[in-house]
């Protein structure tokens, strides 16, 4: 796939508004902006891509499911907005820090397995939270919990 076949996806979801939309395996490097148009989207599957950073995410504030597993993030910044976040997936990226989730505090399904984290610091304020996923991180202390 390509990041063309992309903003192809993103345009037949803009006219048939399901609220789902999967651009996983599509080699992203960035969010296209045309995703900010989706502003009724629950659910977005950016899994296999190699994005770096999550800019463009901020008006996506009806989402409840994101998935950014497979990439090559490496912070959090971004998601502060995505306040009805239910289940957010991060696995096997490059994160080793946690800033920018304290305002997710509807979550209640965290995955964030083979990352580099050695620390917790930044979950405190996910009181909504059942599920926790470290498997294959780096941890040294579970401070934050």
């Amino acid at each position: 796939m390509s990041p063309e076949s992309a903003l192809q996806s993103i345009a037949e979801e803009k006219q048939a508004q399901t609220g789902h939309l999967d651009l996983s395996f599509e080699s992203l490097t960035e969010i296209p902006p045309q995703l900010a148009e989706l502003t009724h989207l629950t659910s977005l599957n950016l899994d296999n891509n190699q994005l770096t950073t999550l800019g463009g995410l901020d008006s996506l504030v009806n989402l409840t499911e994101l998935s950014l597993r497979y990439n090559q993030l490496t912070t959090l910044g971004g998601l502060n907005t995505l306040v009805n976040l239910t289940k957010l997936y991060l696995d096997s990226n490059k994160l080793t820090t946690l800033g920018g989730l304290d305002s997710l505090v509807n979550l209640t399904e965290l995955d964030l397995r083979s990352n580099q984290l050695t620390a917790l610091e930044g979950l405190e304020g996910l009181v909504n939270l059942t599920s926790l996923y470290l498997r294959e991180n780096e941890l040294t202390t579970l401070g934050g919990l």
